[in-house]
């Protein structure tokens, strides 16, 4: 059982990694006449908790890094900033494959009705048309940014996660503020 939860990982792993092989240009783009955002760290396995990894230590580390840059930080409901850890243990949890991820999410307009579209793919027999009838289906929640890793720790190496974040953190930073030059100190 425990091979097919690091394979399902690692088949995370492989398609996050051929989402993310976009240009870094386009990572930036969607970034753009952003003026705040709100942050949101995922549900964390209660065997990473009890070894030190919470989400509030998480969330604060990057609150802390996006306010120390000049990034404002607010309650909103269209724009979020998420970190996800999603972990296996291997063998008698003494080690992790740990998925480490950290993607920046926005409410968009598709120029085209992306609902109906992605329903019809999925079910051609339209069965699942009445549930996008009320619905404005050319505005959604897309990523436009996120970059991941895929970690394999000991029990002594595992606030490495917390490393891999603020990593990532500065990694938004870099591409937010090579949008947004209004917002350097």
């Amino acid at each position: 059982m425990k091979n097919v939860w690091g394979g399902a990982i690692m088949a995370m792993a492989v398609c996050a990694h051929s989402s993310l092989a976009h240009a870094q240009v386009w990572d930036q783009y969607g970034l753009r006449n952003i003026l705040g955002m709100t942050v949101v760290v995922g549900e964390i396995d209660e065997d990473l908790k009890l070894r030190g990894i919470n989400p509030s230590s998480i969330k604060t580390d990057i609150e802390l890094r996006l306010r120390q840059n000049g990034i404002a930080l607010r309650d909103s409901s269209s724009l979020w900033l998420t970190a996800s850890i999603t972990s296996v243990p291997i063998g008698e949890n003494t080690s992790w494959s740990v998925m480490v991820q950290l993607e920046f999410s926005q409410f968009v307009l598709t120029s085209r009705d992306a609902g109906k579209s992605a329903v019809a793919m999925f079910d051609r027999k339209g069965s699942f048309d009445k549930l996008f009838q009320d619905m404005n289906e050319r505005n959604v929640d897309a990523v436009t940014w996120s970059k991941a890793a895929v970690l394999t720790l000991g029990v002594n190496k595992l606030q490495s996660i917390r490393d891999e974040i603020k990593d990532m953190t500065d990694a938004f930073i870099n591409d937010y503020l090579a949008v947004n030059p209004q917002q350097k100190k």
